[in-house]
């Protein structure tokens, strides 16, 4: 089949069927992104490069025989490669970057949204084209639909937001501004239909939520809470104490009181860690759909007058980031007043401003929804 029946075919198969060409995606194909990492690096036509470079090398030190030389010689080539390496990286955007009106052609035909699960049509199509028609070496270009997404966020989305806000001069590539408006166009009102959805679920999957306590009522203080989460819920303090314990057992000159204080530094600076990076993990733990679903937790919960909005709204959002398994505890907001400091620094701030948004938000398509969420704040 080819590149461009396969695009005309693929956007209309049912489920069933778009499993076979979902197999074709690396992510299925391949153990790991790591896996797939190295065989892209393989077929390059860099990294052939660099093997081919070896033979005169190796000939010459076979010559000369001398062993400083063949040191020289490999450290000066795997330079060479961690270079070659990070220019794949280049070229990849560069390639992306040629076939912009081909990526956007993709996304108006298949008609992508929020969901990660929809941009994997997207990949598998461009992934097709950009191989039938031998402009990358493998069939594999994009890993899966994430990967996909990502892309169009950085490549088609941000220059767009930020030239028509107009805090940075933005530019879209020459001859595919019009498939680019057309392809944003297809991509927001997709987001829009999933929010009226998720809205019109209102909080029913969430009756359960009176029973939640926050941290204060179950741990006794905010300093217990994170003492918890840095000991019990984290995997790196687990290892510590592991690996710790294993020394003072087989090593009797460590059983001194000097070591007890190195634990307690230890989990100390653990401690302050957490409590400062706290809310750049929970912002980083959420995808777009988790941040939507906050939104409209907020958007819906300030409907009415209520001392207890921001309450409600942080034990909604705590059963329903546990519930999807995203948040090892049930406990991702101590209580209200964190809830709102989450929401006014991550996601108010950077809308309102427009311009730190190193600190906050970069979501651009969660914009309308955000200052909606503003709104509803500021009208109770």
């Amino acid at each position: 089949m080819d590149g461009a029946k396969f695009e005309n075919t693929v956007a209309f198969l049912p489920s069933e069927i778009f499993d076979c060409y979902n197999s074709m995606l690396p992510k299925n194909v391949f153990r790991s992104f790591v896996t797939w990492s190295c065989y892209e690096k393989f077929n390059s036509l860099e990294f052939r490069t660099w093997l081919l470079m070896w033979l005169p090398l190796i000939i010459a030190w076979k010559i000369r025989g001398k062993r400083h030389y063949l040191v020289i010689v490999t450290a000066l080539m795997f330079e060479v490669l961690y270079f070659l390496w990070t220019y794949s990286y280049i070229f990849r955007e560069r390639t992306l970057g040629k076939q912009v009106s081909q990526f956007a052609k993709k996304i108006i035909t298949n008609t992508p949204g929020i969901d990660t699960e929809e941009w994997e049509r997207v990949a598998v199509s461009f992934n097709s084209y950009l191989y039938e028609n031998k402009l990358w070496n493998t069939e594999y270009f994009f890993f899966d639909g994430s990967s996909c997404q990502e892309a169009f966020r950085k490549m088609l989305l941000e220059p767009f937001s930020l030239k028509k806000n107009d805090f940075a001069n933005a530019k879209v590539p020459d001859g595919s501004v019009c498939y680019t408006e057309k392809a944003l166009q297809v991509y927001f009102t997709q987001i829009e239909r999933k929010w009226h959805w998720i809205n019109s679920e209102g909080f029913l999957h969430n009756k359960t939520t009176q029973s939640v306590q926050f941290s204060k009522h179950g741990y006794g203080s905010k300093l217990l809470w994170a003492f918890k989460e840095v000991t019990i819920m984290n995997s790196r303090f687990a290892f510590f104490s592991i690996a710790y314990l294993n020394g003072l057992l087989t090593i009797p000159r460590l059983r001194n009181s000097l070591h007890i204080l190195y634990v307690c530094a230890v989990l100390s600076s653990m401690i302050i860690e957490y409590l400062i990076g706290i809310d750049k993990f929970r912002f980083k733990s959420m995808n777009l759909i988790h941040k939507l679903q906050f939104l409209s937790y907020i958007t819906c919960g300030h409907e009415k007058s209520d001392a207890t909005n921001w309450s409600q709204i942080a034990k909604r959002t705590n059963t329903y980031m546990f519930e999807q398994k995203i948040w090892n505890s049930p406990i991702l907001f101590s209580d209200g007043i964190d809830c709102e400091k989450f929401f006014k620094w991550y996601f108010s701030t950077p809308v309102s401003s427009q311009a730190s948004l190193s600190v906050g938000s970069t979501d651009f398509e969660l914009w309308p929804y955000i200052k909606e969420a503003q709104s509803a704040c500021n009208d109770v």
